[in-house]
């Protein structure tokens, strides 16, 4: 009898440290996910305080039925080294351009456009699409299409790092990352 119980006992013991460790791997994957996501704006919003956060925008235009819209959110933004950049860099904002219809102010065209507007002006023809804006709220690029995290990461770098503007061509940049070093 006694033996049984210490058997009992043990069996008891194993089984709550296997749920006291699953509970706090849980925990811990919890806790890094949410360190992993991008703060993303809303178009309205992000468009607000941009000017005031002198960083860099990113509008991410996607859409609920896109597959290369959910990969791309789901293996390259997700990354904790795009998140990181992304969130300390950049003025990040999301848009579904086929639901938000509200019209929003581009400064820099003096006008109220909707998202499909400001998508289709940016050359935008597919989903994914990222569109760039400067520190000062002038559109800099769009990348249509899913991007993997090591070539959209060298990207987001590019520009940050204001490049372009050194006529530096992202291929050149590409090649040799410290092209673009300030002399």
């Amino acid at each position: 009898m006694i033996k049984k119980k210490a058997k009992l006992t043990m069996v008891i013991f194993t089984v709550a440290l296997l749920g006291a460790f699953a509970i706090h791997s849980l925990h811990h994957e919890a806790r890094a996910s949410k360190k992993s996501k991008v703060k993303w704006y809303t178009i309205t919003k992000g468009l607000k305080v941009m000017p005031k956060r002198k960083k860099p925008a990113l509008i991410f235009f996607h859409t609920d039925w896109c597959h290369y819209c959910s990969k791309m959110e789901q293996e390259t933004l997700a990354s904790p080294e795009v998140t990181a950049y992304l969130n300390r860099y950049f003025t990040n904002i999301k848009v579904n351009p086929e639901k938000e219809r509200s019209k929003i102010k581009i400064k820099t065209l003096n006008q109220k456009i909707t998202p499909m507007e400001l998508f289709r002006g940016a050359g935008g023809r597919g989903f994914p699409t990222v569109l760039f804006f400067d520190r000062k709220g002038n559109p800099i690029t769009s990348l249509p299409g899913y991007l993997d995290k090591e070539t959209f990461l060298l990207f987001i770098k590019y520009i940050n790092r204001s490049c372009y503007k050194r006529n530096i061509s992202f291929r050149d940049y590409k090649n040799k990352p410290s092209i673009c070093e300030k002399n």
